[in-house]
């Protein structure tokens, strides 16, 4: 029946379907599968996620820079160049290194499920990813916190959220060398 209402849901974590969209979380397979109220009829196909950076070639500011590792340079494509905050008195504890951020305009608001750092030896031992749409102070909503931070690369939301800036905020540093 044309008319008939349909659910849609996926098989697996790499994606989710809401809001009429279907929403890539991170790279993988999943199913997408249609079903019927009484799930008498059912459809499926196969979707492949493949992760686009829609950062590159966008802008970036920060808090701090050190030296010449400006934070255009964390979005720049190139795994050799990267974004280094300021250091100055050799103690991982020092308040005013851990609170450096680094924030990213997207140039447009997308639906974001999750976000890769590559960090160097220098990494955030707590800190925060934080979205918004304005990216005006005070409108920041956290979509990720760390608490126990190691050189992971790959941090998922648990769901997806809306926006044009993304902010890693930095609450402790996990070296001497700020982030």
């Amino acid at each position: 029946n044309a008319t008939e209402a349909y659910t849609l849901e996926t098989s697996s974590d790499h994606a989710e379907y809401a809001n009429g969209k279907l929403i890539g979380k991170k790279a993988g397979a999943t199913r997408l599968i249609a079903k019927n109220a009484d799930e008498s009829i059912t459809a499926a196909c196969d979707v492949v996620v493949t992760p686009v950076n829609i950062a590159i070639g966008k802008t970036a500011s920060a808090t701090s820079n050190n030296g010449s590792n400006t934070a255009a340079k964390a979005i720049d494509g190139d795994m050799l160049s990267r974004w280094a905050s300021t250091y100055n008195t050799g103690n991982a504890d020092d308040p005013v290194v851990a609170v450096n951020s680094i924030t990213i305009d997207l140039k447009a608001v997308y639906d974001l499920t999750g976000i890769n750092i590559y960090w160097e030896a220098a990494f955030g031992k707590q800190y925060e990813i934080q979205v918004s749409d304005t990216g005006e102070a005070g409108s920041f909503v956290t979509a990720y916190k760390e608490e126990n931070g190691s050189q992971q690369t790959s941090v998922n939301f648990e769901h997806a959220v809306s926006g044009r800036y993304v902010r890693m905020q930095g609450i402790k540093n996990a070296t001497k060398y700020g982030y």
